[in-house]
């Protein structure tokens, strides 16, 4: 299986405190991310960087996770394998692939879902609701089971 992950909005969330809007990790976010790894190839899919590299990610986690926690994350942020995209995320995806993926997000394009919609593979677009990266395994475990 592959997953294809999201990054602000859905392992990073913005909490209020006072008038400001103040970026987070998702609650859960070290347990989400051990259990991907765990059962699946993870790409970056986000538009924090979209050139295929790294460093985009790493600077949004490192500015919202503090030196402390970001040195302990790194590691793991590392192994999930950076995309290439240009004007759309479905650029990154192998749409033929056999081999059951998804991709999680918490605002799928609407061109996108039209697009996944006409080739039979909108439940492959997760939606993470904020704060929901519990719900999102939940729905990929059931929806392995349909596309398996």
């Amino acid at each position: 299986m592959k997953l294809f992950l999201d990054v602000e909005g859905t392992l990073l969330v913005h909490a209020r405190s006072g008038g400001d809007l103040l970026p987070r990790p998702a609650d859960g976010l070290e347990q989400f991310l051990d259990w991907a790894l765990a059962v699946a190839d993870c790409f970056w899919l986000s538009g924090v960087d979209r050139t295929g590299g790294h460093e985009g990610i790493l600077r949004a986690f490192r500015s919202t996770l503090g030196p402390i926690r970001y040195r302990e994350l790194q590691p793991l942020l590392l192994t999930i394998r950076p995309t290439y995209w240009c004007r759309s995320k479905l650029e990154a995806i192998d749409l033929a692939d056999k081999e059951p993926w998804f991709w999680i997000d918490d605002h799928h394009g609407e061109a996108e879902l039209i697009i996944l919609k006409a080739l039979g593979l909108q439940g492959r677009a997760v939606n993470c609701p904020y704060n929901g990266l519990r719900e999102v395994r939940a729905t990929i475990e059931q929806n392995l089971l349909s596309v398996a």
